[in-house]
């Protein structure tokens, strides 16, 4: 039977645990476990949670909802959920992978595990062995909300990084991080235990629109500031200091980070969803000071009337969208 869990251990973490108390070769381990010597295993969305639950007190639901990453995605990519879960329950690591649409998204990282370097000597000292926390391996989480230092990576290579007294080491210097980037480590886990406790709780975009609409973000014809929000997000997320960049957005131009989030045409990265969440949530009650725009405040039907009066003094498309803000294929 695998190990009880420790407190926020991971899957793989367990794992690691009972093939050294079980004394077999890794091979010979991933036979006994899933029938085959070689066996690709995620660090974060461990599949084949049918067979592992077999030797476990654990259903697979169990599993998944608490020693993985997966509720994650099943909350921020609510039409994929009944793939993701699938996935999970009996299938390889690169089509869970899939399922969780990682290769279409455009912001990317290494795949790694991480730990805290103070984490692991406490756990070490308290149960005898560093282990792999679960809160750490959040996409885009780079610090430690406990110790207030930064995550250090491990590359996860291979099909299967399964390897004796494969632990987090004991040895690193921790370095202090950011206020601000271990207050989006608070915000992200508080985030994960809610939607792992809240099994049926589905994400729903409206509830960030609202939160634009209600800081200025909005027109009152309903468009978005795309600039605007791209500057002040990305100035927001400077003062991160994240050592890494990959799920970042990548300038104050950049409308792509933002504005497929807001379109509901495509499933984008879960951190995306947490770090404009938690962008707006560190608003101030007032709504921030906004770029003059040439929009000007007037009702849809005076907007109307003021197109058609620029047409008809020969204004072309193209001015007529500057002056009113209108798509220039508006009519």
């Amino acid at each position: 039977m695998l190990p009880a869990p420790f407190p926020d251990e991971i899957l793989i973490s367990r794992l690691l645990r009972h093939q050294v108390l079980s004394g077999l070769s890794i091979s010979s381990y991933l036979k006994y476990m899933f029938g085959k010597h070689k066996k690709s295993l995620h660090p974060y969305l461990t599949g084949h949670l049918r067979t592992i639950a077999y030797h476990s007190a654990e259903s697979e639901v169990d599993l998944l909802y608490g020693q993985t990453i997966a509720p994650l995605f099943l909350h921020f990519m609510p039409s994929y959920k009944e793939k993701i879960s699938l996935a999970l329950v009996s299938m390889e690591a690169a089509e869970v992978v899939r399922a969780c649409q990682l290769p279409c998204f455009r912001e990317t990282e290494i795949l790694s595990i991480k730990f805290c370097p103070e984490c692991a000597r406490d756990d070490a000292n308290y149960f005898g062995v560093g282990y792999w926390h679960r809160c750490h391996q959040i996409p885009g989480i780079e610090a430690c909300h406990k110790h207030k230092v930064w995550l250090v990576h491990i590359p996860w290579e291979g099909r299967s990084f399964l390897k004796k007294g494969f632990f987090p080491p004991l040895d690193v210097d921790s370095k202090v991080c950011t206020e601000l980037s271990c207050d989006l480590a608070v915000y992200s886990i508080g985030i994960l235990n809610q939607v792992s406790h809240h099994r049926q709780q589905c994400f729903k975009i409206s509830n960030i629109q609202q939160k634009l609409r209600s800081f200025g973000y909005v027109t009152e014809i309903g468009s978005n500031r795309r600039k605007l929000i791209a500057k002040n997000l990305y100035e927001f997320t400077v003062n991160l200091q994240y050592p890494s960049s990959d799920l970042l957005p990548r300038s104050s131009t950049d409308f792509n980070y933002t504005s497929y989030i807001l379109s509901h045409d495509t499933a984008q990265h879960p951190f995306k969803y947490l770090l404009v969440d938690f962008w707006l949530s560190r608003h101030l009650v007032h709504p921030p000071t906004l770029i003059e725009d040439n929009v000007t405040k007037v009702s849809k039907s005076q907007l109307d009337n003021k197109c058609i009066s620029l047409l008809n003094q020969g204004a072309s498309m193209a001015e007529v969208s500057r002056q009113t803000g209108r798509s220039a294929c508006f009519g």
